[in-house]
């Protein structure tokens, strides 16, 4: 059995340890410092889902809600306001899974929990950096986010081997991709507990941020 939940400062350390454990063995980009991948101040201001197994943390994606295209391009250092996305916009960043779990679907968890605590917001796109060749790349497309292709970045954390796509989800796909992803990952989200009371009240609570 899985537990599905919101990491606080207090998994911090676990939190890192993970990022750093699952972003060395990248095979789509490599990350120029890996020091600087661990739980910062910009954590606190997120929602932060992770899944345990047995207490030990082995998957975990961050999510910032950003008011608008170009607050989020600014931080996603990808040309995102070449295509018009409608804000507030969730994006995601530090999506990792110990590569003992890369086959069991944990994403596809974490994907159903965000969406269900995004339809209880006011945010209107998910917006998430992926590159050709990623295990969830297809399964994101099955779900509906469209997948745009991106001929330029400045992205100052990695060094980038694979094709970065700008994955995109509109609101009004928001409750399909839910129940698509419900169905697709069901042998896994069957297996998990979800801490819904925190989850909900995380997406309540977090802050929408315009730098």
């Amino acid at each position: 059995m899985y537990q599905v939940d919101v990491a606080s400062s207090v998994d911090a350390a676990s939190v890192t340890e993970l990022r750093r454990t699952a972003l060395a063995q990248s095979r789509e980009f490599s990350v120029n410092d890996i020091d600087k991948v661990g739980w910062t101040e910009i954590d606190e201001s997120s929602v932060v889902l992770v899944v345990r197994e047995d207490d030990i943390l082995v998957s975990s994606m961050r999510m910032i809600t950003f008011s608008d295209e170009a607050a989020a391009e600014r931080f996603l250092e990808y040309p995102v306001t070449q295509h018009s996305i409608p804000g507030p916009i969730l994006t995601m960043s530090r999506a990792v899974t110990l590569p003992s779990h890369f086959s069991k679907g944990l994403m596809g968890a974490i994907r159903y929990a965000y969406l269900r605590g995004a339809l209880e917001t006011a945010i209107q796109s998910v917006v998430a950096i992926v590159y050709q060749g990623a295990p969830r790349v297809n399964s994101m497309r099955r779900a509906g986010f469209e997948m745009l292709e991106c001929r330029q970045h400045w992205d100052s954390e990695a060094t980038v081997s694979a094709a970065p796509l700008i994955g995109v989800l509109p609101r009004r796909l928001f409750s399909q991709a839910l129940a698509h992803s419900q169905a697709e990952f069901s042998h896994v989200i069957d297996d998990c507990a979800f801490n819904w009371d925190a989850i909900h009240q995380r997406f309540a609570h977090a802050p929408t941020l315009s730098r």
